[in-house]
């Protein structure tokens, strides 16, 4: 079964200004191996049931609110959202994407998801991405969102490797957790009204 939501108008997405994004993070990449790992951990000013509604619950619509994303549609693995095998397909930068949910735990607020074929084409193989959310030590009202986007290169990603991560990997994942940031925050916010 395909749920097709297709973003027609950039009204849907997120409305932030990406070039404010402190950048100092995208150092944090590294390699174990073959695979190369692209961390990122955002502080959110809303309980962790919350973000866990907008990036968990809302799985298979988050896309249509990211910046750089079109063409989303999702397909139910079972009928029922979201569920382990649920997939969301996408176009960014115009590249097609596919994003195939490995894990999902409800309790823990955790999920995964491999990346069965994804931008850029031919030069990534084994890609996933965890997402989780924890309560703040310091305020039971704020969280911690984390990313840890994961690939392996192939011979024509290694050597493509500085421009794949600054101009499309790099940016991606911030505008989707900035995404989570200010979609969580708009959420608690208006929940307090």
């Amino acid at each position: 079964m395909t749920q097709s939501s297709q973003s027609t108008t950039e009204s849907k997405k997120t409305q932030m200004d990406l070039s404010k994004i402190d950048k100092a993070h995208r150092n944090g990449a590294y390699t174990e191996g073959d695979t190369t790992y692209f961390p990122i951990s955002v502080n959110i000013d809303a309980p962790a049931e919350i973000v866990w509604q907008v990036f968990g619950k809302n799985f298979g619509t988050l896309l249509d609110k990211v910046p750089s994303f079109s063409k989303v549609s999702f397909e139910y693995a079972d009928g029922k959202a979201p569920a382990v095998g649920d997939s969301r397909y996408y176009t960014v930068y115009g590249l097609p994407g596919q994003e195939r949910l490995t894990s999902f735990d409800d309790v823990n607020y955790k999920l995964s998801y491999e990346i069965p074929f994804g931008p850029p084409p031919s030069m990534i193989r084994n890609g996933g991405n965890t997402w989780s959310v924890r309560e703040s030590e310091d305020d039971k009202n704020s969280s911690v969102f984390s990313m840890k986007l994961q690939g392996d290169y192939t011979t024509l990603g290694w050597l493509m490797g500085p421009l794949i991560r600054k101009f499309i990997q790099w940016p991606v994942v911030e505008a989707m957790s900035y995404t989570v940031k200010y979609e969580s925050e708009k959420l608690y916010q208006d929940s307090k009204k």
